[in-house]
């Protein structure tokens, strides 16, 4: 809602809160979101968000980086930081965060996009991490371009005629729908003499507020609210066998 809810500040900045830091983080990430930090632009809040985010423990940095992606190149001296975490974190979710988030901040696409890169080309070589794949295609709109490597994994995933799913009811036709939907946006754009496109910073990837789940063989792996704290992922039941679907029209090529 932005700034039609300043008049929601004072109970903000009001309100109890559990007894864990993060929910302070939000609080604070809120009242700037609407306005309510108008000293030095929100320079309060993000150095309050930042030194969290240089001395939180590992888990938790999925709650700070995309507040602190939020205010774009204004958190650039947080970058080494965010770099250093998508180059060394075991965690997959908290890795595409980081990298998204990285470029947030610097509008550089050039250490994101092999990051985003490789879920794609995992889930085009036969794996089934769907989940990852939707993060790293959300991620690759909003970055605006792709390497000629990343065009070929997905003309090799648009062509293939199973569904990209890991169900056999109607979630694998919705997830194979929003998957194809975004392949073939990313592949519009693309064509002989494209090139990567430089995006303007901006928001980090709202992937886990949608709610997204990584399926991966007999198993989801669903990352935890980048709100929040991390948990362990969910071992659901296994999913049935996905049906075919019929062979989808070729994307322009040019």
């Amino acid at each position: 809602m932005g700034e039609g809810a300043v008049t929601a500040v004072p109970a903000l900045r009001d309100c109890a809160v559990p007894d864990w830091e993060g929910n302070r983080w939000k609080v604070a990430w809120a009242v700037w979101r609407i306005g309510g930090d108008p000293e030095g632009g929100g320079e309060r809040t993000l150095r309050l968000l930042g030194e969290a985010l240089l001395n939180a423990e590992e888990p938790q940095y999925g709650g700070l980086l995309g507040y602190v992606a939020d205010f774009g190149p204004a958190a650039s001296a947080y970058a080494p930081r965010i770099r250093d975490l998508m180059e060394n974190t075991e965690h997959w979710w908290l890795r595409l965060a980081s990298a998204t988030a990285l470029w947030s901040i610097t509008g550089d696409p050039a250490p994101t996009l092999p990051v985003l890169a490789r879920p794609i080309a995992a889930v085009a070589e036969g794996d089934d991490s769907y989940g990852k794949l939707r993060i790293a295609l959300d991620a690759l709109s909003r970055v605006g371009g792709i390497t000629p490597e990343i065009e070929a994994d997905l003309r090799t995933l648009w062509a293939r005629e199973r569904r990209l799913s890991p169900y056999g009811d109607y979630r694998a036709v919705l997830g194979d729908e929003a998957l194809r939907g975004a392949i073939g946006g990313l592949l519009a754009g693309t064509g002989p003499g494209a090139a990567v496109r430089v995006g303007v910073a901006g928001p980090t990837v709202r992937a886990e507020d949608e709610g997204e789940v990584q399926a991966s063989g007999t198993k989801q792996e669903e990352p935890p609210d980048h709100r929040d704290r991390s948990a362990q992922p969910d071992q659901p039941e296994q999913p049935s066998q996905p049906d075919q679907p019929s062979q989808p029209s070729q994307p322009d090529q040019g």
